[in-house]
């Protein structure tokens, strides 16, 4: 496994190389093919924090040269990578790219976009990006909303745009959120896990499900919200709605475990991901 370090700049460079016949050529058009399969798009990483790049680069004939390209949140190419393989079992025609990267604590904040590059042996090139976000490895509350703003969730919950949850679309933004698998109803190990995330250890899953058929359904959830009392708790200028300022301080208040007033990234980012990561 590759270590990689974003404080310098690589400049290496590789080549796969691959049997040559004296046949007559015959010519290759077809570009590699490139998957990356971690991490995610828009996954949030702070900074100080470790992450591992793969994918699965392939072409029907041999693989030339493979690169890597990170670019961060002013459009500058910050590193880049290259790998050197040599795989005659497969003609180098299949490579498991894998690299793990460590982010500076002093990171630029912001959005970066990496590129994966595949080159063959006839000089066809594919390229596929991911986009990936960094942030604070410690936030406060403010911080903690301004990286909430940056998704599209608010919009997405705030049906009349009034800039404010009104409690029905206090309870669906829970309702979405927390139905993991998107099937439209939240199962009790959903429930399960985001009672320990969001502190209702102590709630009854019987007192949540009305109609004992072992999930919930809108209906349900919002009830149950209610009765938690979160809607006038989160309410701080008691206008009866829930601006994005109120909403993300009450997140904030049940992830800062240790109530020092700011999430760590042990805290947050797993808990952010599981739940708001786009």
């Amino acid at each position: 496994m590759k270590k990689f370090n974003w404080l310098f700049l690589f400049l290496f460079s590789f080549a796969f190389v691959a049997c040559d016949d004296d046949d007559d050529v015959v010519l290759d058009t077809v570009a590699p093919n490139i998957v990356i399969t971690n991490p995610a798009p828009n996954t949030t990483f702070p900074a100080g924090s470790e992450f591992t790049l793969t994918a699965d680069v392939t072409d029907n004939e041999g693989l030339e040269e493979v690169r890597v390209y990170v670019t961060g949140p002013n459009g500058n190419r910050i590193a880049q990578y290259d790998d050197e393989v040599r795989d005659f079992l497969n003609n180098n025609r299949n490579y498991d790219l894998e690299v793990d990267f460590t982010l500076p604590a002093e990171l630029e904040t912001g959005a970066y976009t990496i590129t994966v590059e595949a080159e063959d042996l006839a000089g066809n090139i594919t390229v596929e990006t991911v986009m990936m976000m960094v942030n604070e490895a410690d936030l406060d509350a403010a911080a903690f909303n301004t990286l909430f703003a940056d998704t599209e969730w608010w919009d997405t919950w705030d049906a009349n745009n009034n800039n404010s949850l009104d409690q029905t679309e206090f309870g669906t933004t829970f309702f979405q959120t927390w139905d993991l698998d998107d099937d439209g109803t939240i199962t009790q190990d959903e429930w399960n896990e985001f009672a320990g995330d969001f502190g209702m250890e102590d709630a009854d899953w019987d007192d949540w499900d009305a109609n004992n058929d072992n999930q919930l359904d809108q209906t349900e959830l919002n009830a149950g919200i209610l009765t938690s009392g979160w809607y006038t708790n989160w309410d701080v200028n008691n206008d009866g709605m829930i601006t994005q300022e109120e909403y993300t301080a009450g997140i904030f208040n049940f992830w800062d475990d240790d109530d020092d007033a700011v999430l760590t990234s042990e805290e947050y980012v797993t808990r952010y991901e599981t739940y708001y990561g786009e």
